[in-house]
């Protein structure tokens, strides 16, 4: 009896080891024993090595059940370079760090506090308060237009906060990543907002994000790099990215006014994946990542 069998590959860090397990599921079918890998089923399952040494770059020769064997390759992730990473930190507090956009001006009641590691200047604080912001000024080069990835750190003392995280502030429909009563929420267009289902928790960083691809039309919520929340709102949409951006408060006078603290602001004129949203996990802290995935070789093996 012919069989093809579907594996996927769960890669779990020991120390400095890795444990590979294979788990094998199988499906009848006709004429040849063939096993083969199913590529969506992995691109799904993808898993992520992160301080990975480079010089151990290898391909995994895994051999299961009968004639059956599969390589696997570990390609190196690699990322376009942001339009703006602000780290909003001591060292470089409202500029961007490689100075391609101009510096952010900050309300009254805005401070440095410690960050995401303690460090005592890592971060900025807001208030919840009118003039508890920072804007961040537009002359052309935050207009992405087409497709976006705006990635952040995030902290709040209490539950149930809302305010904007970083907001362009062109209508009530301008586009945003922000929380809403605790949730993860972002908007590319008039009336379509995206919630995540869960709250943030309180007294933790989290590495939140948001996301809009213009040839697919998936917009994504992203929280400590992993995809939990995706919708089709429609492709080819011009995103309203002309005018200024503002952090903790908009300049809307109905707007909500963030509580809390925002570190290491990215933001890409595409729309990143999940290994290259984890590759750049600490940029503007830091702290560099290296990200392999493993990519399934496919071969057919035919047995007697």
């Amino acid at each position: 009896m012919d069989l093809k069998k579907t594996a996927r590959v769960t890669i779990t860090r020991l120390k400095r080891s890795f444990v590979v397990v294979c788990f094998l599921s199988s499906t009848q079918l006709e004429d040849e024993q063939s096993w083969s890998f199913d590529e969506r089923i992995l691109d799904r399952e993808t898993k992520l090595f992160s301080n990975f040494n480079s010089c151990l770059f290898f391909p995994l020769l895994i051999f299961a059940s009968h004639c059956c064997f599969s390589l696997f390759d570990l390609v190196v992730v690699s990322v376009p370079e942001p339009i703006a990473l602000y780290p909003l930190n001591s060292e470089y507090q409202t500029r961007e760090a490689n100075r391609r956009q101009p510096m952010g001006t900050t309300g009254t009641d805005v401070s440095l506090a410690p960050g995401p590691e303690g460090e005592p200047l890592g971060s900025y604080l807001f208030s919840g308060q009118d003039d508890s912001y920072i804007e961040f000024p537009n002359d052309g080069g935050l207009n992405v237009k087409h497709s976006i990835t705006m990635l952040c750190w995030v902290y709040m003392e209490t539950s149930g906060v809302s305010g904007p995280l970083f907001c362009y502030n062109n209508s009530p429909w301008g586009i945003r990543l922000k929380v809403n009563s605790g949730k993860l929420r972002t908007r590319f267009k008039q009336n379509t907002k995206s919630t995540t289902d869960r709250s943030l928790g309180p007294m933790l960083w989290h590495y939140v994000g948001s996301s809009y691809n213009h040839e697919t039309g998936k917009a994504s919520l992203w929280l400590n790099g992993t995809k939990v929340k995706e919708e089709d709102i429609g492709a080819g949409i011009t995103l309203a990215t002309k005018q200024f951006v503002r952090m903790g408060v908009t300049a809307r006078p109905d707007t909500t006014r963030f509580k809390g603290r925002i570190t290491a602001m990215q933001v890409y004129n595409v729309a990143l994946t999940a290994g290259q949203i984890n590759k750049v996990k600490y940029a503007g802290r830091g702290r560099n990542q290296q990200i392999y995935i493993i990519r399934p070789c496919i071969f057919k093996v035919t047995t007697r």
